[in-house]
């Protein structure tokens, strides 16, 4: 009898122990997906938050132009503009979609505030009291 209760309890530990393997990779694997989708969003909302500034000031095309020779024009502009917006469907939460939709109608400080705001959000779950005003006043 304690020869096959033995049996059960190295039995039960294998067991216990591969489900804990299992458990373990996945959980590691799910992080690094989850780090990898975090660097990616950080690189195309900190690419967007450059079209966006650009958009706003048309003085920066030039800085704009060493970056991405592409966006030689406004047009061009525009146009990775609503590019990135359809792209963003693929990844973004709803709000930033939506306010960077808004953006793109009306290019403005208060949408471009809205649309980083909402990237925060998105990024990193975490809200800003920052004073939209002063944004503006420091950006232009």
């Amino acid at each position: 009898m304690e020869f096959a209760s033995l049996i059960a309890l190295l039995s039960a530990l294998g067991i216990g122990g591969l489900i804990g393997s299992v458990i373990q990779s996945w959980l590691s694997s799910h992080n690094e997906l989850k780090a990898m989708e975090r660097e990616n969003m950080q690189k195309r909302y900190g690419a967007l938050v450059i079209q966006m500034i650009t958009k706003l000031d048309p003085k920066r095309i030039a800085k704009l132009r060493t970056i991405r020779p592409d966006l030689a024009t406004f047009a061009g502009l525009n146009d990775e503009l609503k590019v990135e917006l359809l792209n963003a469907m693929m990844f973004a939460s709803d709000d930033v979609i939506n306010n960077l939709g808004q953006f793109i109608k009306d290019p403005s400080y208060q949408t471009y505030f809205q649309t980083v705001k909402a990237m925060r959000q998105d990024l990193w779950k975490t809200d800003t009291k920052l004073n939209e005003q002063l944004l503006e006043e420091i950006i232009k």
